[in-house]
């Protein structure tokens, strides 16, 4: 697996100013997650009456400082974040990286389990796409692909059961 690469600014959430002291004792002992919510140039599967692609440029400028990590896109259910500094993203060649550190919760008990046990395996992500952001083409088989050129805002990255990208994934972080 490739290893993530800092991005400067505004790109990368590897440390965080609010963090204090207690946000430790209030994480599991060691529970965390790693993966990629997102993974560049490879096709969804069928939104419809297309498929997406999102392009390896599309974060460039993306405010990543204020992102959610979620379990099925349920706000309600919050197991990081990166204004805690509970969850840090980076973009690197591959897509966008993530490391999360899991509370005290049951719904982090919950996904840490079925993530460990391979009951889930995917990631998605909640996005707005900027103005004139995307493009529609046709692929030699005439199918509809939408290609995300730019992100404006990233709102989530969420743990899923059925994922529309197969490639995004999230596993026990083991060290």
């Amino acid at each position: 697996m490739p290893q993530p690469t800092k991005v400067e600014g505004k790109n990368s959430t590897d440390s965080n100013a609010n963090n204090d002291d207690n946000t430790k004792d209030d994480q599991q002992d060691g529970k965390s997650l790693t993966g990629y919510a997102v993974v560049f140039d490879t096709p969804s599967k069928s939104l419809g009456n297309f498929k997406e692609v999102i392009d390896k440029n599309a974060f460039d400028g993306v405010d990543l400082s204020d992102v959610l990590m979620v379990s099925n896109h349920d706000f309600g259910k919050v197991l990081a974040s990166t204004k805690a500094g509970t969850l840090k993203l980076d973009v690197d060649d591959k897509g966008l990286h993530f490391e999360a550190q899991l509370p005290k919760t049951t719904v982090a008990d919950d996904t840490y389990e079925n993530v460990k046990d391979g009951n889930i395996s995917n990631m998605s992500f909640t996005f707005a796409v900027a103005d004139d952001g995307d493009t529609f083409t046709k692929d030699d088989d005439g199918n509809v692909i939408r290609t995300i050129k730019q992100v404006k805002s990233l709102f989530d990255v969420s743990v899923v059961a059925i994922p529309a990208y197969d490639d995004a994934n999230v596993q026990v972080n083991n060290g």
